[in-house]
């Protein structure tokens, strides 16, 4: 089939120029890990492909990524085998669950970005390909924020965060809101509660890092909706399926769907103006370091 994948390995072959301007990138983090971020990137991934985008999900948690495991798949070659100049960039893209295109992240690469100058914009001017080429760039970061990290969070601008209810996870969360907002004013965050037990004690944990955030950082921060705890997202995870695609009716695909449609009109409602590029943000972050 002549998909989204082989239309970029032909023109990165050919090197065809690109008109397009560049998709939108989003960064889903957490402040620390097992609160079901990845399992959310992937799933929110199926979602916005059901909606009629294009949809690359990159598993960006270089040496513990996870996103193979949750679809039950080994990738022949992943961002570690790039960044160790074994692979070119377009070599990466596999076809994932209901059409997505995905990048794994591999592992035995511990310090992704820690390259010269000249390697940093070979890969700057191989990312600016894949950018024009979706409407949606999902970036599933690691829970670590190495100033590598950052930068590629800060540059996306879009940023959903993804935490449970608890005390410590909420804390993690906005530990990590402040440091991106520290390193980039004009970020957007929006934040997604998963693994709820209800759903107006979640929207209620939300307010209070809202508030939080608005008072101690002077940002806010949109609420997506929450997730709540599903025996057959377990079950998912254990048979490596998707939940969406194991059961489209259960209450976390349908909670899911409804966030998605919440993301889709936010985004709607955000305004691009003239800014930078995601691209543009993340050169000038990664080479102007030191």
């Amino acid at each position: 089939m002549y998909d989204q994948a082989s239309k970029l390995r032909d023109q990165l072959k050919n090197n065809q120029p690109f008109i397009a301007s560049e998709g939108r990138v989003i960064s889903v983090i957490s402040g620390k890990g097992g609160v079901g971020k990845s399992n959310i990137s992937l799933n929110l991934s199926l979602l916005l492909k059901e909606r009629k985008k294009t949809v690359l999900l990159i598993d960006m948690d270089i040496g513990m990524g996870n996103q193979d495991i949750l679809i039950g798949r080994s990738f022949p070659f992943t961002l570690a085998d790039y960044f160790n100049g074994k692979r070119s960039f377009n070599e990466l893209i596999e076809k994932g669950p209901l059409g997505i295109d995905m990048i794994a992240g591999g592992s035995g690469l511990s310090n992704m970005l820690q390259l010269d100058k000249q390697k940093v914009n070979n890969f700057l001017d191989d990312l600016s390909f894949i950018l024009r080429t979706y409407d949606f760039i999902i970036l599933d970061m690691g829970a670590g924020m190495s100033f590598e990290a950052v930068s590629f969070i800060s540059s996306s601008k879009e940023v959903i965060v993804v935490t449970t209810p608890e005390p410590p996870a909420i804390m993690d969360a906005y530990g990590a809101i402040k440091q991106i907002a520290k390193n980039q004013s004009d970020v957007h965050f929006s934040m997604i509660m998963n693994r709820v037990d209800d759903l107006q004690q979640a929207r209620e944990a939300f307010q209070r890092v809202s508030a939080v955030v608005k008072k101690f950082l002077q940002l806010e921060i949109v609420y997506l909706g929450s997730v709540l705890e599903d025996k057959k997202v377990k079950k998912a995870v254990q048979h490596q399926v998707p939940f969406v695609q194991l059961d489209r009716e259960g209450q976390a695909a349908k909670q899911l769907a409804l966030i998605t449609s919440q993301l889709l009109n936010e985004i709607e409602r955000v305004e691009q103006g003239n800014s930078t590029s995601f691209i543009q943000r993340l050169k000038h972050l990664l080479l102007s370091r030191g």
